[in-house]
């Protein structure tokens, strides 16, 4: 079960109605500074994600932008890990399409490892979509998670009714939508 408090922080945070991450510098990343600052930080959170704690995880990446009052493409990045390991396949397709779209406003996009999970991501969409083997979802995101026995915390229904939902909302992100069209058609 996902702490619903840290996820519905998460999906205001990219939906652009938490106040308190309304005045966030975006950037690329963080600087030298806050790199080393954050060092010990950011490995208890992959720690965590490892463990299968995804929460928990989530909620560092969440405290620590809001501490730096900064929402980098890195930071995105970081936090969509454990939340599409936490079976948000949803908010983790979000999570992801804006750090790739803040790398691409740089210039910086094309052949990126978020261009790279992006196509990775669209083609478990479109596996969930037409396939029932929970298997192959778990084989995908084993990576992500950092451990081999990864096992999704959710079934293949949960995961069909999120990728539905964001296709059949009118308000989502056209150019999102628009990619998981194309992939679950083409697969």
């Amino acid at each position: 079960m996902t702490n619903q408090p840290v996820y519905q922080r998460t999906y205001d945070l990219v939906e652009g109605r938490l106040g308190e991450f309304g005045s966030y510098t975006q950037a690329l990343s963080r600087s030298e500074e806050q790199m080393e600052d954050d060092a010990d930080v950011l490995e208890e959170a992959v720690r965590l994600k490892r463990m299968g704690r995804y929460d928990e995880s989530c909620k560092i990446y969440l405290d620590l932008m809001r501490d730096r009052k900064l929402a980098s493409s890195e930071m995105l990045y970081f936090l969509f890990k454990p939340t599409v390991c936490a079976g948000c396949f949803d908010l983790a397709m979000i999570l992801l399409f804006n750090s790739f779209q803040m790398l691409a406003n740089y210039g910086y996009a094309q052949g990126s490892n978020r261009e790279n999970w992006l196509m990775n991501m669209g083609y478990l969409a479109a596996r969930i979509v037409k396939d029932s083997d929970l298997a192959v979802v778990e084989q995908g995101l084993a990576p992500l998670s950092g451990n081999p026995n990864y096992k999704i915390p959710v079934d293949i229904d949960t995961l069909r009714a999120q990728i539905a939902n964001m296709i059949s909302l009118d308000g989502f992100n056209p150019q999102l939508k628009s990619f998981l069209i194309e992939m679950i058609n083409t697969a």
